[in-house]
């Protein structure tokens, strides 16, 4: 099917942007004034074209083209700082796929993720596609193969890397792990993008504090009604075992469905090695999602088979079911998927905390169990805390 046709409005804008980045990109950077008198055109042309305020004259797109190295129809109608980004990505790809294959049998893998080279081109894929290279953003990978070893995480001016975790390491060849880290890398970096971790943080904090944010929620299947109300009930007793556990609840939901939405957006935005490598990742991380049955017989916590039932759907779609399990686990992910549709198919952050705050009297039943532990382990933790202020009292 064809695109539609750009309409007047939208070449400007489109001239305007890319006029204004491709000046600005120049080294040293020039003025409105400078690229006029090199071009011979008047200066408020150039003013009124990046203003978006007057539509371009063909001899003056012409000599601007020629000037910035593009076409005409490049400068009117494409987004010359996204092109740009993909280029510097895919030209770095390219350098480091020679790197890979120069130093294949002479290095293992440890020597070569964690070399400031490769960490350096790391760093370059994150810096392209988040403009952030005055504000120090750097990826930084280290080797940890302890069972308690993340994968991934930011805080939000560094990106960290496990590159010995298990999922990059499953890959067979030294090529396919980097671009499962790559695709870590891509992961990171859309949350730096689309997540609002302050909004994320009054979530989780309000819950822990006795109330929802942003608001209570609103739920169609009356099945739910006296879920919700007992949770409201502990939320306004504020009982702290109760609200912790809740909050650690919601925080699982809000992960998962914030996690499929910045990928989703990643994707979309950036067709290469982020995508290649955030679909690789996918893909191995569904495979090895076990069977409702298998986690059932491995007698893996009833929050846990939920938590990785949403997971599991929201990652393909699917239910990993080969056995036709009929039970409590698979009527309730039926009732959830039409409000993950809505919290996968939402720009708004929002949204995904309401269907957390929704997921929290869906999945009750198996909340309920936790909190109980969650008690233990804070009136355990009192204790020790007890048994030190005396141990300190009786020394002095």
């Amino acid at each position: 099917m064809r695109k539609a046709a750009l309409t007047e409005a939208q070449i400007r804008k489109h001239l305007a942007d890319n006029l204004s980045y491709l000046r600005q990109a120049k080294t040293p950077k020039l003025s409105q004034k400078a690229v006029a008198r090199i071009l011979n055109l008047p200066p408020k042309t150039i003013m009124n074209y990046e203003n978006a305020n007057s539509s371009p004259m063909a001899y003056a797109v012409l000599r601007l083209a020629v000037y910035y190295g593009c076409t005409m129809e490049e400068l009117l109608t494409k987004n010359s700082k996204k092109r740009k980004e993909e280029y510097h990505v895919n030209h770095s790809q390219r350098n480091l796929k020679k790197l890979i294959r120069a130093k294949e049998d002479s290095i293992a893998d440890e020597e070569l993720f964690l070399s400031a080279a490769y960490q350096k081109y790391q760093t370059s894929l994150a810096r392209a596609v988040t403009g952030r290279y005055r504000y120090g953003l750097q990826v930084l990978l280290d080797w940890d193969i302890s069972e308690q070893a993340g994968v991934a995480y930011t805080d939000n001016y560094k990106v960290h890397l496990n590159a010995a975790n298990p999922i990059t390491q499953s890959f067979p060849t030294r090529f396919l792990r980097s671009q499962s880290l790559t695709g870590l890398t891509g992961h990171e970096v859309g949350h730096l993008l689309y997540s609002d971790f302050t909004a994320h943080a009054v979530h989780l904090r309000s819950l822990e504090n006795g109330s929802f944010y942003p608001k209570e929620p609103e739920l169609s299947l009356p099945a739910y009604q006296t879920a919700l109300e007992e949770i409201k009930e502990v939320l306004e007793e504020k009982d702290k075992a109760g609200c912790l556990t809740l909050a650690r609840c919601a925080a699982t939901f809000q992960n998962i469905l914030e996690d499929i939405h910045i990928e989703d957006r990643m994707c979309e935005e950036f067709h290469g090695t982020f995508r290649q490598g955030i679909e690789l990742n996918n893909l191995r991380m569904s495979e090895q999602i076990p069977s409702i049955q298998e986690q059932i017989d491995k007698e893996y916590q009833p929050f846990s088979i939920i938590a990785n039932l949403i997971l599991s759907y929201c990652r393909t779609g699917n239910i990993n079911n080969p056995t036709g399990y009929q039970g409590d686990y698979l009527d309730t992910i039926s009732d959830c998927t039409d409000l993950l549709d809505t919290a996968m198919e939402s720009e708004k952050g929002t949204d995904r905390m309401l269907v957390s705050n929704a997921l929290l009297a869906l999945t009750w039943n198996y909340i309920q169990p936790l909190i109980e532990k969650t008690r233990e382990e804070l009136e355990n933790a009192w204790r020790g805390f007890r048994c030190r202020c005396s141990g300190r009292s009786s020394r002095g």
